[in-house]
């Protein structure tokens, strides 16, 4: 069975940079959650990807050569996801893409190893590298974004008494909480009850609702999903929670936190990776690219997708014309002020596999995301 699957993987890997009239085409594979609770943040983010192949390969940018993006569900689940990832890596993937979520991929990461091929995730938190050297991401660091809004939140908002809500069954989530805990307690600011944990299966929040509207804190830290927060949020204002506490979060830059909060959600101050109406001049072509292709604007984990094509693309034309995955890999790991839609100044740098750019600090207002008031 080994032999057997050794040989695809060695089959696959030539099939993926097999020459057709001069012509290659390069196989990346996305593994997210297309489907499950998680979906909020793998729709997205595979279109996304869906966006930046679209571009590569119309504009020219690999000359002839093309990149093949296949996207598959993982339904949330970390079986599953192990599966897809062994079975991209045999069909001859040159670099997987995955997950939606940390859950999902620190699962994989030890798999991707295992099998050599580059994979890059979509998490804040750096323990998807740990497996190996062939474990990437594309996102900053949970500090990064975390400090960024806690800086905000001092600077505008001068909390006094602020309370922690976040998802336990999410690295991501946890690290953000503890990271904004540990800065805003330094900075004389007090935090009020247990810091109330989740799971992200969760709908009913009433106690932790009664909890906050008792409490009375001047601030909420969420850490969780989007759609989740959307809903703690309309289920404390629901038991009488001062409509003036200030709301802050890294994780809720998406489409499902503006649909299930509406009004209730204007004014949540979040630390994003990415600005609305886009950066710079590649982040506008994006946005309308975007809006074309699904009518809808372009959302945090779409730009994330976008970037991890695009840089994987740009790691394929550094190794060209001898394309491997080894080659892909030691090309992402250490990038200096590489031309990024992410954060909020146009770079990002890699050093040692860890990705640093500064946050965008947006807001929700009437139904959108905007920048935050400076």
């Amino acid at each position: 069975m080994k032999q057997r699957l050794l040989l695809g993987l060695v089959a696959g890997a030539l099939m993926s940079v097999t020459s057709a009239a001069n012509a290659a085409e390069y196989l990346i594979t996305s593994v997210t959650e297309l489907t499950s609770v998680m979906a909020a943040q793998g729709i997205p983010l595979s279109r996304g990807m869906k966006v930046a192949a679209d571009q590569i390969n119309a504009s020219g940018y690999l000359g002839a050569d093309k990149i093949k993006l296949v996207q598959y569900d993982n339904g949330g689940d970390r079986g599953q996801s192990v599966l897809l990832v062994r079975r991209a890596a045999e069909e001859g993937s040159l670099a997987i893409i995955g997950t939606g979520t940390g859950y999902s991929s620190y699962s994989i990461g030890p798999v991707a190893n295992e099998l050599k091929v580059p994979l890059m995730g979509m998490v804040y938190a750096p323990d998807l590298l740990s497996p190996g050297p062939w474990s990437l991401k594309m996102t900053s660091s949970d500090d990064s974004h975390t400090f960024s809004v806690a800086r905000y939140a001092l600077a505008k908002g001068k909390p006094q008494r602020c309370m922690i809500i976040y998802a336990r069954d999410n690295p991501g989530f946890v690290a953000q909480y503890k990271t904004f805990t540990a800065f805003m307690e330094k900075e004389g600011v007090k935090f009020v009850g247990d810091y109330e944990s989740l799971s992200l299966q969760d709908t009913d929040f009433s106690a932790i609702a009664t909890k906050v509207a008792s409490l009375k804190p001047d601030c909420l830290h969420i850490s969780t999903i989007g759609g989740q927060a959307a809903n703690i949020i309309l289920q404390a204002l629901s038991a009488g929670m001062s409509p003036t506490t200030k709301i802050y979060s890294t994780s809720v830059a998406n489409n499902a936190f503006l649909q299930v909060g509406g009004k209730a959600v204007d004014g949540t101050i979040i630390a994003s990776d990415y600005a609305p109406g886009g950066l710079n001049e590649e982040g506008k072509q994006f946005e309308a690219d975007y809006i074309k292709a699904y009518g809808t604007p372009p959302e945090n984990w779409s730009a994330v997708g976008y970037s991890q094509v695009k840089l994987i693309a740009w790691a394929i034309k550094q190794s060209s014309p001898n394309v491997t995955r080894e080659r892909i890999r030691d090309a992402i790991a250490n990038v200096k002020d590489w031309p990024t839609i992410l954060g909020s100044s146009g770079k990002v740098s890699i050093t040692d596999r860890l990705p640093e750019y500064p946050a965008a600090i947006i807001t929700a207002k009437d139904g959108k995301f905007v920048p935050a008031p400076q």
